[in-house]
């Protein structure tokens, strides 16, 4: 964590960071579902390729989140390796998700709220900051 510095884009807002996590892939790949936070997010790739497909708030009606009593409500229910549209149909009218495809070196913001699913393919490593 030393090696690592706290973007400056953070100092917006409340200006503190809530927290910070290092995502660290293995050589087959790992995969996130799709979920959102309830801070703003800077996530920073630093080793390998990950993809992220991001869906604004007002999406979470096609997203088919977990149940208010679920530990993880603010995650969808679909399997996006392998979405069953007859089980989850309104995905079909979701609004087109946004792609990134981080490589090292790039950086990601999502804002709060924002819904993400992210996948890495290969080995890979990335380092997240969240603040308000």
């Amino acid at each position: 964590m030393e090696d690592i510095k706290v973007p400056e884009i953070t100092n917006t807002g409340s200006g503190c960071v809530y927290r910070s996590n290092i995502w660290i892939g293995g050589h087959t790949g790992s995969s996130s579902p799709c979920h959102n936070d309830p801070f703003n997010n800077f996530l920073c790739q630093i080793y390998g390729n990950k993809k992220v497909i991001l869906f604004p708030p007002n999406s979470k009606e096609y997203l088919y989140m977990n149940d208010p009593h679920h530990k993880q409500k603010n995650t969808s229910r679909i399997d996006f390796k392998n979405i069953d549209y007859t089980k989850f149909p309104l995905f079909l009218d979701a609004p087109n998700g946004i792609v990134a495809n981080l490589e090292p070196s790039d950086a990601l913001f999502i804002p709060l709220k924002w819904f993400h699913y992210c996948e890495t393919r290969e080995k890979s490593c990335s380092v997240n900051f969240w603040w308000l």
